[in-house]
């Protein structure tokens, strides 16, 4: 994602355009923002930033920080560019302990089962297969994110073993 903003030339488009700039096309396409909300319930990340059908968007590693917009289409508008933001602000991978993906995939399953999202039953699998497997691990674990092919694994750093994987995308 982050290859595709430095192509699309995002650090410099981005200076010019605001969430109130997307509102026009979000409010004549609602399968635009149909779309946006789909991608925020099948997010195969552990950041950046997510929407809910309710207005509300927050950023994924941080539970407290939901705020409301009055409409979907401003919601919609405002994920967007922090999502896109984020994207763009990330360096180079580093690995992150097992307690780190732990605690963001408990908050995504527990958004998913109490209704709050609606991911793709394949991926509420994927989120408890991942949880069972990071939780005998010692919490400081370090884990690696290996992305091929549309793939992403999650890796135990230190050993190599691969203790899950899903598709990037949400079609497949």
């Amino acid at each position: 994602m982050r290859d595709a903003l430095v192509q699309a030339q995002y650090p410099a488009l981005r200076r010019l355009i605001n969430p109130g700039d997307l509102l026009p096309q979000l409010r004549n396409d609602p399968s635009l923002v149909e779309e946006w909300v789909a991608y925020s319930e099948d997010k195969r990340t552990s950041g950046g930033f997510y929407i809910l059908r309710t207005g509300e968007v927050g950023e994924v590693a941080n539970q407290r920080s939901r705020k409301a917009y009055p409409s979907i289409e401003e919601a919609v508008a405002e994920f967007v560019l922090q999502e896109l933001d984020y994207w763009q602000s990330l360096g180079p991978t580093k690995h992150q302990p097992a307690r780190h993906y732990l605690r963001i995939y408990r908050i995504r399953l527990a958004m998913a089962e109490d209704g709050t999202t609606e991911p793709k039953p394949e991926f509420v699998t994927f989120m408890r297969d991942l949880i069972a497997r990071l939780e005998p691990l010692d919490p400081g674990t370090p884990i690696q994110l290996d992305t091929a092919g549309g793939i992403v694994r999650f890796k135990n750093a230190t050993t190599g073993e691969c203790l899950a994987q899903t598709s990037l995308f949400a079609d497949i």
